[in-house]
Order: C-alpha cells, then structure tokens, then sequence
C-alpha cells in the first residue's frame, strides 16, 4: 500500500510525468476505490488547488486545455457524491483560502475583459462550495471574501450581459446574495456592516436591481422566478446594511446636527455620514454607462427613499413623522453648510433624470422626497446656499407637476393643501434669511415658485380636481396670510416690500391669473360653477390692498420690485374682463374700486418709464399695464389726452441713450402691441402727432445738429408703426409720407455711413425700418422712383473692417432690403435689375473676399461668413424663381462670380455654398450663353468658369435628371 501511496503522490509532483498522464492519474486515483491513499480526497484537492495557483502567480507553464481540465477536475470533486458522503459522515475537507482568493480572481476577471476561458468551471466550483454548508464556511467565516466575490459577481452580470455563462452566473449570484444576508443578520457591527455594502457593493447591485428590472435577459437565460427573488435579496441587503436600526442615530446626527449621547451606540467609536456615503457613490458617474446612469439613479433613489421610510418610519423616530403636517403646525427644522450641500447634492442627482416621464409610483415617490425637501425650514447662515436649496429643491417639483403622472400626486393630497404648505413654509423661511430685497437668487426664487403656483393651479382645472373646494381653500388661506407693511429684517431698506408680502403678491398673482383666465375662457354656467366668480373677489381685493401699500409708500415705481407690476397688470386686466362682463347684465354699474389705484400707477409710469428698461420684466409689464390702461377709457383722468401722455413717455424712452442694447432689441414685440391698441382706438389726429415726430426726426438736420437720439427715436418710431394694422384715413395718411420717409431714410443713411467708423448704431435700424417700409408693396410706394433710392443707400453701407457680429447685421439686413424689393415690388424689377445685381453683386463679392483662405488668422469668422454665404445661396435661388426676368442677365452674373472667385482660394464650405447657388443660375444660361463665356472670359476667369461648367454638369445637372427620371 505504502509502494501505491508513494507512487501516485512522486507521479502527481514530478516534472516527468506529463500533464495527460497526471491528469488521467489523478481521475482515476479519485475514483477508484483499489487505490489506497492517506487523507485521499484532500492530497488531491490540493495537488490541484497548487497547481492552478503556481499557473497565475506564473510560477509554472500550463497549456489552456491543462488549465481548463484542472478546473474541471476540481468542480467533479466539489459535485461529486462521494464528497458529499464524506463530509456528512464527519470527514473534514480544507479547501485553503487560496482556492476561493483564485475563484474571485477569475470572476474579477472576467467581469472587466469579459474573457469567458474556464469560467463555465470556475462558476461551478463556486457553486459548489457556496451549495456545501461544510465548504461555504471559507468564505463565511471571512466576510471579506464573500462579499468581494458577491461585488465581482455583480458586477459580472452588470457588464457583460451577453454572456454565454449568464445562467449560472445568476445561480452563483443567488446563492452568495443569501449567504450574505445571513452573515449580515448575525454581524454585530453597524459600521463593519455599512462600510461593506456602501464601498463594494452598492453600485453594482443597484445598477444589477435595475437591469432586472428591465428586459435585458430573456427568459432563457434568467428565470422569471430568480430575478424577483435575487431583487428582494439585493433590497433586503440594503435595508440590512444601509439601513440598520442602529444607524438612525447617525442620520440623525447628520440631518439634525443632534448631538448623540444614545449608551447603544457604544460600539461606534464614531458616527458616520451615511447619507452623504450614499449620495457620493450615486453621483459617481463611472459607476455604470453614461446612458444608464441616470435611469439607474432614478430607480435607485425612490428605492432607497422607501427602504428609509420602511426602516424608521416608526413610532418613537417622531422626526420623520411626515414632515407635510409638522410644517402645517409651524414645526422647524434647522439644516446648518456641509449638510446642506450634501442634500443639495442629491437635488442635483435628481436634477439629470427625466422627472417629466416617471411612471407613477416613482412620480409619487419624488413628489413626495422634494416636497418634504422644499418645506424643511433653512437656517439663516449662508442665505446663498439656502435660497439655492429652495430654487433648485422648486424647478424639480415643477418638472414633475409637467408629467403625464401628475394626477397620481393628487389622489394622495389636495392641490390646495400643497399650496398652504408650500407657502406656509417659504413664509417661515423668509422671515429668517437676511438678505436684501432685490437680491438675485431670491428673485429667481420668486419666479420659480410662481410658476410652481401657477402650474398647481393650471392643473386643479384641468384635471377638474373639486374646483370649488380647492380655489375655495386657497383664497380663504390667501386671506389669512398677513400682508406684511414693515420690514422683516434690518438690512433691508425703507419703502421696500418685504420677502413675505412679496411671496403673497406672487401667490395673489398666479391666482388671479390662472382663476380669472379659466373665468373669462369659460362662460357657460356648467363649466364655470356660479360659487366660482365669486371666490375670486375677496383674492382681488386683497390683492388691491396690497397693491395700494406698495404704490403709495413714496418709493418710485422704478425701486418697486418687478412683481409689484406684474401683479397691477394682472389686477387690471382681471379687474377688466369682471368689470365688462357684469356691465353687460348691469349696464349702470359703477367703476371698480381700485380706479384709484390704476391711476395712481399709470400717473407714476408715464414719469418713470424710462427708469424702468433696466429691468427687463419691469418694463414689459408697464408696457402692458399701459396697452390695458389705455384700452379702458372709463379709468382715464378726465384733465389729459392719455394718447399724447404715453406717446410723449414712450418717446423719452426711444431717445434715451442708457437705454440697454438687448432692452432696445425687445421694444417692438412689448411697444407694438402698445402701438396697436393706441392707434386702433386713437383718432387720425393722434396719428398725426406721431407722423410729424416721425419726420422731425429723420430730418437731416438732427444728424448735422448730432441730436443722434432723435433720429434713432424716430426710426424707432417708424418701425412701431409699420408694424401696427393700419386702414382707412388712417393708412392712407401713412401711405401719403412714404416718399417723404424714404428720402430721408437715404440722407440719414449717407450721412451714418459717411462718418468715420460707421454709424451702425443708426444704419443698422435705418435698413431694419427700409425693409418693413418696402414690405408694404407698391400700395404704399407707388412712385418707382422712391424705391430706386433704396438701391442707392445698400451701395453705400461698407461691408468691409467690421467685426464679424456686425458684419453678420449688416449683412443679412442689406439681404433682407433686396428681397423685399425682389418680392414686393415687382413692376420696379422690370427695369431696375441692373441696379438690383448691382447691389446684389457687393454681396457676392463680400462673402468671396471674407470667404476665402487666409495665410495668417484663425477660422473663428467662418460661422459669420457661412450664414452670409448660405443667403446669398437663397438669393441665387429666388432669382432662379423668376427666370423670364433675369435670364437674360445670368451669363453676366456668373461672368461677375467666376472673375471674382478666380483671385481667391475660398474655404470648401464657403465653395459649396456659393457654387449651389450659381449652378442655378447656370440652368437659366442656353447654349449660346454658355460658348459666349467661353469665349469672352479672361484665361483665368475661364479656367474657374470650365471647372465651375464640369461640376456644374457632373453633379447638378445629373442629379437633376436623376430626379426627372424618378419622377416620371
């Protein structure tokens, strides 16, 4: 036996004796039962286990195959019956921690190269060590190596779920997930526990949770059943491990800055950040795919938002107790810097997902997490941060109410019980952030919280959520909100309004907004309840009463916040449509009482609006507040034409020089409707002042006098009325100054483009007003004449040294006055086409000159250049529409583009452009057109025009008759 023994073992070791022979060996010595050997099953187990690990440390040399069947014949010991009857009759079987070190090796492996070589028999070895309770005990016993196997094998399936070993590597999981939940259970220490599952096993399983979730395996590759018990495992190892009953004293020393003094926690030597732990391994995007992560974070986060509702939602953890009916009982919670960034951390989380397509369980969920967010009361330490938190915190909440999911928030709450606690909340918060009154970010807050207002509201209608009931409980809660007429804080100044009576005027606002719009749109009783209308007086009145405190506190209407304005408009033109619409069931019903108050206001606009265009919003709701002002004369003062008054401030503003250039840009939408209403309802003799103010200011004169302001006021002016809908007298009065007017156009415009630099602060608007005045067609310039002054004035504006946004104006407005010509005044193209190529040709040659290839300088000026050339291509394209016109004319042109291009090396994209462009003047060209070129071009001119005519033909033309063929 003895001489058996000896044998076997020197074979097995010796470097003689092939690797075939050692394993046909080590097969038979396993199972037969002739050989005899000491404490066989573990010599062998261990020849095996060295010599696999002599392999990797690169100790010995193994071919693939040796490698493969050494693997193989482990997994047969591990599988086999004989094992299996050993160990229950008490045998004692050491696998070493080698072996499972060398298993999770390989499964790392294969998890990042996705190199599946030998592991169909890895996976079955650690399967049957994880399925043999006298085997699994090497990696119960060390935690550490469990759940570096558990994170490997997660991983695993998470990156490489086309794998041909998907089902058993979902049978290891299985198993590994379960022997861990029961070590998790038994594990007396939290922060052991925690640091595990949040350092390696988070991710994976959260991004592996969500792959289940979807349909990334089929059937046959993942059995239904598997997949729902492998998920319950995953949420279960999270509650065990980041959600422990013994960590809610860390939470809330991390979320209530409470000072921990709980004899349990005695085994922590220090309490731990969990929140933030979480947070930073969900914002870390190298965790997953860019494409999933946010898909994976959305599900993760309601996950993790219910499990720690699941674990400490519970009698005696009263801080968690719904936070929604704590705000409602003035019930605070204080949040001091680093805390607070981290949960605007996980705002910003949340901020990537695409709240607005949640399905509803996860639309509840999020509701609910930012809701309980936005009504946590902010400290006052760093106002930044806190009104950063609420901003950020809202434009969320609003994304949500945005989604097709937003009626299921409201079978859980009424929409006007989120309005109170909304409110209820931001009220508290702002009697304690020391701030100023006009600081930025409360703005923006005060926007953004109205438009959450407004969309609460917008859906209670549309969704037709007990509208009575709701509006009803929202102006009775409106009604008992203190209007505040002193300031909250001493840092803010005097004649301000303060932060809360501003949040109450935003809310009175909205409300009127949305409740007076869906009155006014809905006139059937069946469709507006008769209790409605009526709900909305009280909310007006408060209104007004606010309203009075802000326009008679002394401060100028240009100090008042823009809100203040807003809501005068919206009071008026609510206060409007009632008065209207009960004078025509009571004809002899008096004025509203707020007459006062609008006249007050509109007595302060007419002296401050040009005050006001710093403040883009401030200024269009003036301008709107005047358009409805002016639309009711029963409000006018009785003393003074209200026509002339407004006239008169609005040109104070046009001929204001610190009026701001993106200000300047918005005046015609927000003065034209102004203008509309002025002169729908005005008489002609209102016209007529502002004609004659018109011509005083295009005289050439205020250009020799430098009254510069004049002049831009007047071209303004021009520009307002050309947009308004004139007819009758009122046109032909108009009509009458055109020629008039365009004269003047071209002396101003000489005299801009005659100083040295330009004038394009006139010239720009000068070709603006050019181009509406000849968009009105040949009823209102019948004289050919007048319109061939408009050529004259596109040949003088330079297009040369300009920078390149002020060549891109120039440019496309000189593009924009030839095709209103082109298209409006087509009895004038019958005789004035040379001059109109004329200009046109400056085009040309302009994008030729800036389009072509510079020895030195950047090509940052190109985008400028292709937008240039891309409109000369639609020019080239409209005059092609109108061949009987210009047919005659195309050998000329292209004549002018190929002399022109063959001194320059355009860029290829420039080239593209500009050749698409005069292939469709070439199709204008016959034949003889085509041998006159020929002949007639310079030899350089030629060469170009005989490349352009081969292009031309090979790639136009064929693809021309391509479309033909197809269409026939």
């Amino acid at each position: 036996m003895a001489a058996i023994y000896s044998g076997i073992s020197l074979k097995l070791k010796s470097k003689t004796t092939s690797w075939e022979d050692k394993l046909k060996l080590a097969h038979f010595a396993w199972i037969s039962h002739q050989c005899f050997l000491p404490n066989k099953e573990q010599v062998l187990l261990d020849w095996a286990r060295q010599s696999l690990v002599a392999f990797y440390k690169k100790k010995l040399e193994l071919k693939e195959e040796v490698v493969e069947r050494l693997w193989i014949y482990v997994d047969n010991i591990l599988h086999s019956r004989k094992l299996q009857n050993l160990l229950k009759n008490g045998k004692t079987i050491n696998l070493q921690i080698s072996l499972v070190k060398m298993i999770n090796e390989r499964v790392s492996e294969f998890s990042f190269s996705g190199s599946q070589r030998n592991m169909c028999a890895v996976l079955n070895c650690c399967q049957g060590i994880l399925s043999t309770p006298a085997l699994v005990v090497i990696y119960t016993a060390k935690q550490e190596l469990l759940v570096a196997l558990l994170s490997h094998l997660c991983w695993s399936a998470c990156r490489q779920p086309e794998s041909t070993v998907t089902a058993q590597l979902f049978e290891v999981i299985h198993l590994a997930l379960g022997h861990y939940l029961s070590i998790q259970q038994q594990q007396a220490n939290p922060r052991r526990v925690f640091v595990d599952v949040t350092g390696h096993l988070l991710q994976p399983c959260l991004v592996l949770r969500y792959l289940l979730s979807g349909s990334t395996w089929t059937q046959d590759q993942l059995r239904q059943v598997l997949s729902r018990d492998i998920r319950s495992q995953i949420e279960a190892m999270l509650r065990g491990g980041v959600f422990r009953p013994d960590l809610l004293s860390s939470y809330k020393e991390e979320l209530l800055d409470q000072q921990q003094s709980d004899s349990k926690m005695g085994t922590m030597k220090s309490l731990l950040a969990p929140l933030d732990t979480v947070i930073t391994r969900l914002v870390d995007a190298d965790f997953c795919e860019p494409r999933l992560h946010a898909s994976v974070v959305a599900s993760s986060v309601a996950l993790l938002y219910r499990l720690f509702l699941d674990s400490y939602l519970k009698e005696g953890n009263q801080f968690l107790c719904s936070l929604l009916s704590l705000v409602k009982g003035d019930f605070l919670i204080h949040l001091e810097e680093e805390q607070l960034e981290s949960l605007l951390r996980l705002l910003q989380i949340i901020s990537t997902l695409h709240l607005d397509s949640l399905l509803p369980p996860y639309h509840v969920h999020y509701f609910l997490l930012l809701l309980s967010m936005a009504v946590t009361t902010v400290g006052c330490s760093c106002p930044s941060l806190d009104l950063q938190f609420l901003v950020k915190c809202y434009q969320l909440l609003g994304c949500l109410q945005r989604g097709r999911s937003a009626r299921s928030v409201f079978r859980v709450f009424y929409v006007s019980d989120v309005f109170e606690i909304v409110l209820t909340s931001l009220l508290q918060a702002s009697s304690r952030l020391l701030i100023e009154v006009d600081d930025p970010m409360w703005l923006h807050l005060l926007q953004v919280v109205g438009m959450f207002l407004e969309q609460l509201m917008q859906l209670l209608i549309q969704l037709k959520l007990s509208l009575v009931l709701n509006f009803g409980k929202i102006t009775a809660f409106l009604s008992r909100c203190k209007l505040y007429t002193e300031a909250s804080s001493t840092k803010q100044l005097e004649n301000q309004i303060p932060l809360g009576s501003q949040l109450i005027l935003v809310s009175l606002t909205k409300l009127c907004q949305v409740f007076g719009s869906f009155l006014r749109e809905r006139r059937q009783p069946q469709e507006a309840p008769a209790a409605l209308p009526e709900l909305l007086r009280p909310a007006l009145l408060q209104m007004g009463t606010a309203l009075q405190l802000c326009f008679t506190s002394g401060a100028g209407v240009h100090c008042l916040p823009s809100i203040a304005l807003v809501a005068a408009t919206t009071l008026l033109e609510v206060d409007l449509n009632q008065h209207r619409r009960d004078r025509v069931v009571e004809p002899d019903r008096t004025l509203p009482s707020h007459v006062a108050l609008y006249q007050d206001v509109y007595m302060q606009l007419l002296s401050e609006l040009p005050a006001l265009t710093g403040n883009a919003q401030s200024f269009q709701a003036a301008l709107r507040f005047l358009t409805l002002f002016f639309s009711a004369p029963e409000f006018h003062p009785k003393k003074d034409s209200v026509f002339t008054s407004i006239f008169n401030s609005v040109r104070r503003v046009l001929a204001a020089p610190e009026v701001p250039a993106q200000i300047s840009q918005d005046l015609d939408v927000h003065l034209g409707a102004l203008f509309t209403q002025m002169l729908e309802t005005g008489t002609t003799d209102d016209l007529a002042l502002v004609m004659r103010c018109v011509l005083q200011g295009l005289d050439v004169g205020c250009a020799w006098r430098a009254d510069l302001q004049a002049v831009l006021s007047a071209v303004r002016l021009l520009k307002l009325l050309l947009s308004c809908p004139l007819s009758g007298e009122k046109a032909s009065l108009l009509w009458r100054a055109c020629p008039q007017i365009v004269t003047a156009l071209t002396l101003q415009s000489r005299e801009a483009c005659g100083e040295q630099p330009v004038a394009l602060a006139r010239v720009i608007p000068i070709l603006d007003v050019l181009a509406a005045l000849l968009r009105q067609g040949e009823d209102a310039i019948s004289n050919p004449h007048h319109v061939t002054l408009a050529f004259s004035i596109l040949l003088t504006v330079p297009l040369d040294h300009l920078r390149p946004p002020d060549y891109r104006s120039v440019f496309s407005r000189l593009h924009n006055t030839l095709f209103s010509i082109l298209q409006c005044h087509p009895k004038v193209m019958l005789k004035a086409i040379p001059s109109f190529l004329n200009c046109f040709n400056r085009l040309v040659f302009s994008v030729i000159h800036e389009g072509r290839q510079k020895d030195k300088g950047s090509t940052d000026d190109l985008v400028v250049v292709l937008e240039c050339a891309r409109l000369v291509e639609r020019m080239y394209s409209h005059i092609a529409a109108r061949a009987e016109e210009f047919a005659v004319f195309s050998p000329l042109m292209v004549a002018h583009y190929v002399t022109k291009a063959q001194k320059v090396t355009l860029y290829p994209a420039v080239k593209d452009l500009l050749q698409e462009g005069i292939y469709l003047v070439l199709d204008l060209c016959t034949e003889p057109d085509i041998q006159f070129l020929r002949a007639s071009l310079q030899p350089g001119a030629r060469d170009v025009f005989k490349e352009l005519h081969n292009d031309y033909l090979k790639y136009h033309k064929a693809k021309q008759e391509g479309e033909r063929r197809y269409t026939a």
